[in-house]
């Protein structure tokens, strides 16, 4: 099953009940559908323009209001309409933001 991983619990759940098996078989079930999630690239492009867009937050979380790192994932999963694994957003966002 970690092969799976990526794919989320919901498309998950769904290919199961459609009968899909094999990970080529749930590779193509969500290009058709549309449930797949974000790239690790594709989520870093919306990492950086949250970030961008929201400076004056990124310093303060910078200055330990690091509260805010929940409002910097928010932000991206609300531009990936949901669709980028918010794991991956978080551990990308806190990085960046400790980088700046």
């Amino acid at each position: 099953m970690e092969e799976f991983y990526h794919f989320g619990i919901e498309c998950i759940a769904q290919a199961i009940m459609a009968g899909v098996h094999s990970n080529e078989d749930l590779k193509l079930l969500v290009q058709l559908v549309g449930l797949g999630q974000k790239s690790e690239s594709d989520i870093e492009i919306k990492v950086d323009e949250v970030i961008a867009a929201n400076m004056d937050k990124a310093k303060e979380y910078q200055s330990g209001k690091t509260r805010l790192l929940g409002f910097f994932v928010g932000q991206v999963m609300k531009l990936t309409g949901g669709t980028a694994s918010p794991v991956v957003v978080n551990e990308m966002m806190k990085k960046k933001l400790e980088a700046i």
